[in-house]
C-alpha cells in the first residue's frame, strides 16, 4: 500500500501510559514525511528523465533504422550503378570491336585492291616493254633493210655510172 506524505503528516497514534513522546513521535513522522515528499519529487524526476531517455532512445532507433534502410538503398544503388556501367562498358567495347573489324576489312578490302592495282600496272608495264621491243626491233629492221637498199642504190649508182663512161 502507498503512504502519501499527507498520510504520515495526519497520522494519529493512540495513546497509552508508558507510551511515546509525542514530541518526539511527531518530529520523527515530520522527517519521514520530508523524506518521502524528496523521494516522491526525485521519483517523478526520474520518471521524467526516463520517459525522455525512452522517447530519445526511440528516436535513434528510428533514425537507425532509416539509416539503415538508407544504407541499404545506398549500397543497392552502388550495385545497381556497377552492373549498369558493366553493361555499358560491354556495349562500348562490342561497338569498338565491331567498328574495328569493320576498319580491318576495310584495310584489307583496299589492300587487295592496290595489289590488284599494282598487278595491273606491272602487267601493262610488261606489255608496254614487250610492245615498245618489237616496236625497237621493227623499226631496227626497217632501218636496216633502208640501209641495205640505200647500199644497193649507191653501189648500183656508183656501178652504172661506170657503164655509162
Amino acid at each position: 500500500m502507498k503512504i502519501t506524505p499527507l498520510e504520515i503528516k495526519k497520522q494519529e497514534f493512540k495513546t497509552s501510559l508508558a507510551g511515546y513522546d509525542k514530541n518526539e513521535v511527531r518530529a520523527f513522522l515530520d522527517l519521514v514525511r520530508a523524506e518521502v515528499e524528496s523521494l516522491i519529487r526525485e521519483n517523478s524526476i526520474l520518471k521524467d528523465e526516463l520517459k525522455e531517455a525512452m522517447r530519445r532512445l526511440e528516436e535513434y532507433r528510428e533514425r537507425e533504422k532509416i539509416l539503415q534502410e538508407t544504407l541499404i538503398s545506398a549500397r543497392e544503388m552502388k550495385d545497381s550503378l556497377i552492373e549498369k556501367a558493366k553493361k555499358e562498358a560491354e556495349v562500348i567495347i562490342a561497338e569498338a570491336e565491331l567498328k574495328a573489324r569493320s576498319i580491318i576489312d576495310e584495310a584489307h578490302r583496299k589492300v587487295s585492291e592496290i595489289a590488284s592495282e599494282i598487278n595491273e600496272l606491272k602487267r601493262q608495264r610488261r606489255e608496254f616493254l614487250t610492245k615498245f621491243k618489237q616496236l625497237l626491233e621493227y623499226y631496227s629492221l626497217i632501218l636496216y633493210e633502208k640501209e641495205e637498199e640505200e647500199e644497193k642504190d649507191n653501189i648500183t649508182y656508183l656501178g652504172g655510172s661506170s657503164d655509162k663512161s
